[in-house]
């Protein structure tokens, strides 16, 4: 009768999970879009290019493979090209829906109870983190594959079984993006303390996905082929005041509300970034002293293992970003990982002012992430069809003339060609 009664919230919260999703944008998984270079580069080269040539592409200007965009692109050019968009819509969910059915229905290590379960949930569902740039498009389906390797990480695997299909979504991960390769050392560290030969093989096959996707930025960056403000390991004022906005402050209080706060104290930027910096010396301070956790289920070694992360996140996105901003999809995974933690310090902290400290701040975010969710102004475009291009109307106009432009989002902006001469 439990099991039943477990299964059923299991069932309920994925429903629920898929509702929200529809609700956030239901124009662009009725009529499909494409984003960006989603468009204007994978998909044209997958147009143009046989299999072999459109799984192994790279864009060298990025510098990384980007396999699941890749193999998403493929998929959308064998369908009728008026269904193209919907096809890599539908496929960008599939890392998503992975994540919210492995926090569901998997033993972890940190989220065991189903509010720590919900909470998870909600954190990569709508977070503060979680902004419209990167939803519903392949290109940035590596941010969503870096939470599943992250989940993944979590899973509390018995000690000589081994799962074919957690290897193969760790491979995956691993060729689309960066981020999922730079947690091999935690994976490392996992076996070395519970020895279970999952996390060593998971650990392998991220370590071999890290030299390849390095050999191919070094390669990028020594014919010239790299956009040029990557890899740039001097990092401006600019870039740090971002940094510490996008991803210490924006995760927990928004955008407004961290607007409205500046303003209402009048803040200098050298003032919040000191006060800032202090909470974060004593939130190490105090990690590190053992008799701050409860005891049980190793949240100490987790919490510290994630901060090596996060730690290490932030330098990928300080080399990587393309600007002085660290914003937007630069800010989303490492802003995850502060929000994990927090879910983490909730459960395991024993002082019960500490403990509610990081269950207000977490549910801060959530509450504000959801206010968000749709309406948010400023990436209303990016959810919304107002007056966007109508992609019916876009391919019949590339029907009658294959040199025509296709118009793509973030409209009015972006345009692909498809003309294979």
């Amino acid at each position: 009768m439990q099991i039943v009664k477990k299964n059923n919230y299991k069932i309920f919260f994925f429903f629920l999970i898929l509702f929200l999703i529809f609700y956030r944008s239901p124009y662009i998984f009725i009529h499909g879009r494409f984003l960006a270079e989603e468009g204007s580069v994978y998909f044209a080269n997958a147009f143009k290019n046989n299999f072999i040539n459109t799984i192994f592409f790279i864009d060298f200007l990025s510098g990384y493979l980007n396999f699941w965009a890749n193999l998403s692109s493929f998929f959308a050019s064998i369908v009728l090209i008026k269904y193209a968009p919907l096809v890599t819509v539908y496929l960008s969910l599939i890392p998503k829906l992975l994540i919210f059915f492995f926090i569901l229905d998997k033993k972890l290590f940190c989220f065991k109870s189903y509010l720590e379960k919900l909470f998870a949930c909600c954190v990569v569902l709508f977070s503060s983190a979680m902004i419209p740039e990167i939803w519903a498009n392949t290109i940035n389906s590596q941010v969503y594959l870096a939470i599943l390797t992250l989940v993944i990480f979590f899973i509390k695997n018995q000690k000589e079984d081994l799962s074919v299909l957690q290897l193969v979504l760790v491979s995956m991960a691993g060729l689309t993006g960066i981020y999922s390769c730079a947690i091999f050392p935690i994976f490392f560290l996992k076996f070395i303390k519970f020895k279970i030969k999952q996390d060593f093989y998971n650990f392998l096959i991220l370590f071999i996905s890290a030299i390849i996707q390095l050999l191919i930025i070094f390669f990028s960056k020594s014919n010239g082929l790299l956009y040029e403000k990557k890899l740039n390991f001097f990092f401006s004022y600019h870039e740090i005041i971002s940094l510490y906005y996008n991803i210490f402050v924006k995760t927990f209080l928004g955008r407004d509300l961290t607007i409205y706060l500046v303003n209402l104290f009048n803040l200098s930027t050298k003032i919040y970034l000191i006060f800032i910096t202090c909470i974060f010396i004593y939130f190490f301070y105090f990690l590190f002293k053992k008799k701050y956790f409860l005891e049980e289920n190793n949240f100490r070694f987790f919490i510290l293992v994630l901060i090596f992360q996060f730690l290490t996140t932030l330098f990928l996105v300080l080399v990587g970003n393309t600007s002085d901003q660290v914003a937007g999809r630069y800010a989303a995974f490492p802003s995850v990982i502060l929000l994990f933690i927090s879910i983490i310090l909730f459960k395991s902290l024993k002082n019960k002012l500490l403990k509610y400290f990081f269950l207000f701040v977490l549910l801060l975010s959530l509450l504000l992430g959801f206010l968000d969710y749709k309406y948010k102004a400023k990436y209303i475009k990016l959810l919304e069809c107002i007056n966007c291009p109508s992609w019916a109307d876009e391919v019949k106009k590339w029907e009658n003339d294959n040199s025509y432009n296709l118009q793509i989002w973030p409209y009015p902006r972006k345009s692909m060609i498809l003309n294979k001469i």
